[in-house]
């Protein structure tokens, strides 16, 4: 299957005749507005999202001044017939469940997850895959709101004694054809995460995954960023150069710098809040020997050799992104609450009245951690500092 960042298909033509993004939102750039609503549904990739917020923070410091809701409807071992979602308790089973909570949440972008529990019935499956995938766009149009569809996930290979997923894969990137082509008949996003797994992977040894399908925080990680890639919403690249003409920097802004003590000090504001794991480059070929420190807000995030230091070094880490991880936190510590609110979500009001009181508990601390959110999806000034080892024979 061929690489793709997000993308539309025209109306009637090849699954290869690709148009810009901008045609699946009436020409327009993906944009998130205040009041708009975001709402995640598919399987369990989609559903445990939630307890590591890669995705809602590379959305949510986008647009530092929008208030965007986000919730996440996900539901482990589901499929796009709504499943696994329980028949018990008065609640309508399956998509009937579902879409009685969407009008309640009135979304206006929905990003759509499903394929990959469907898979395992193999190309025999596709045909009432489509049906049903077809079926699930028809019931949400009539709410409006753009759609946003996603390639199942790439099936890792753990090694032995997990199944192998070659032959997985192949059917996996099938039913993903299938969702491409869905796109093009309905003229609305595609986007491809299969692709970007496999290819991370393949530039490292440590997993993605916890057992070949469902993602870890890595996994998350790179899942995420090919979303925001494929969005066009990429951070631009973030590098700090130190010389002779003072410090000259690109993803941030420089409002102090200084040399000192051998070493330099920057006050920078970023273009975008940074998230960890997103590289920041420092080169200073002014560097003469022994080890410096790269210092963020106090805190040492890495010692490197000189030499090292004037070739380009390549820091990711929480401490080089204290307000990225501290924005992360708070998007895992709202949606654990959503998730609490919403799985006992049963029947609305009328049921379970015992434990009603819980939901204006939960309505209470959601609406606090969004405002917490919101004060920390804006870059604030941090201080960097590179300076010499004490001790270092210079």
């Amino acid at each position: 299957m061929k690489k793709r960042s997000l993308r539309c298909l025209c109306r009637g033509l090849l699954v290869a005749a690709l148009v810009p993004v901008a045609a699946c939102f009436g020409g327009e750039p993906f944009v998130l507005q205040d009041g708009d609503r975001v709402v995640f549904l598919g399987n369990g990739v989609i559903e445990q999202e939630h307890a590591c917020g890669e995705l809602e923070t590379r959305l949510t410091r986008r647009w530092p001044q929008a208030n965007v809701i986000f919730r996440n409807m996900g539901w482990s071992g589901d499929n796009v017939q709504g499943q696994a979602r329980t028949n018990g308790y008065e609640q309508p089973g399956g998509l009937v469940g579902v879409f009685k909570e969407f009008k309640a949440l009135k979304p206006t972008v929905i990003f759509v997850g499903y394929g990959l529990n469907e898979s395992f019935a193999g190309p025999q499956g596709l045909p009432n895959f489509e049906l049903v995938y077809r079926r699930l766009l028809d019931q949400l149009a009539p709410l409006g709101a753009k759609l946003v569809l996603l390639s199942p996930t790439w099936h890792e290979d753990l090694g032995r004694p997990f199944p192998d997923p070659t032959a997985h894969n192949q059917d996996i990137e099938k039913y993903a054809a299938a969702i491409s082509r869905i796109a093009g008949e309905r003229q609305v996003a595609y986007l491809d995460v299969f692709t970007p797994l496999r290819d991370a992977k393949a530039q490292r040894t440590t997993p993605l995954t916890t057992n070949g399908i469902q993602l870890n925080p890595q996994g998350y990680a790179v899942f995420a960023a090919s979303i925001e890639h494929g969005l066009g919403l990429s951070a631009p690249p973030w590098e700090m150069q130190l010389g002779d003409g003072g410090v000259k920097a690109t993803g941030c802004t420089v409002k102090e710098q200084a040399a000192a003590a051998g070493g330099w000090k920057v006050v920078v504001i970023d273009d975008v809040v940074r998230v960890p794991g997103e590289p920041l480059r420092f080169t200073w070929a002014g560097a003469r020997g022994g080890d410096y420190e790269i210092v963020c807000d106090g805190q040492v995030a890495a010692t490197v050799p000189a030499a090292k230091l004037a070739a380009g070094v390549v820091l990711e880490g929480s401490i080089l992104c204290p307000e990225g991880e501290k924005l992360r936190r708070a998007i895992v510590q709202k949606g654990e609450r959503f998730y609490r609110r919403w799985r006992p979500f049963n029947d609305h009001d009328r049921h379970w009245s015992y434990i009603r009181g819980d939901y204006a508990l939960y309505d209470e601390e959601i609406a606090a951690l969004e405002q917490t959110i919101a004060g920390l999806r804006t870059p604030r000034e941090r201080t960097i500092e590179v300076r010499p080892v004490k001790g270092n024979a210079r």
